[in-house]
């Protein structure tokens, strides 16, 4: 009985370390430096590799003085062990009066809010 238990036990945490792989995202953007948020949480700027344990969705964010913010979202690849790369690329702010206003404009025709 002791050996079947050891060999049990021994599959076990087989199975157990084999799902244990290193998990990364890869988030980079040009102009590097950006300030970046992951859910919410300020998690460091641009170039950065970020461990993970849950695959699923998340909420990004980048900002950096004198470029527009990017805010979207993104998902890891299920089952990866392989690294997620993200790479962004930060637009020059324009504080162009006339632009601002068209751009308030489009939010809300696509809102409703009139």
């Amino acid at each position: 009985m002791a050996f079947a238990q050891k060999i049990i036990c021994s599959l076990v945490l087989l199975l157990v370390l084999a799902g244990c792989g290193d998990k990364v995202i890869s988030i980079q953007s040009e102009p590097a430096g950006a300030l970046v948020w992951l859910n919410g949480r300020e998690v460091g700027r641009t170039p950065i590799l970020i461990h993970y344990i849950f695959d699923g969705n998340y909420d990004v964010r980048l900002e950096r003085d004198g470029y527009e913010p990017i805010m979207t979202e993104k998902q890891t690849n299920e089952n990866s062990v392989a690294t997620n790369t993200w790479v962004f690329n930060l637009a020059p702010r324009n504080d162009d009066p006339e632009l601002l206003l068209g751009r308030a404009r489009a939010l809300q025709n696509i809102t409703g809010d009139n």
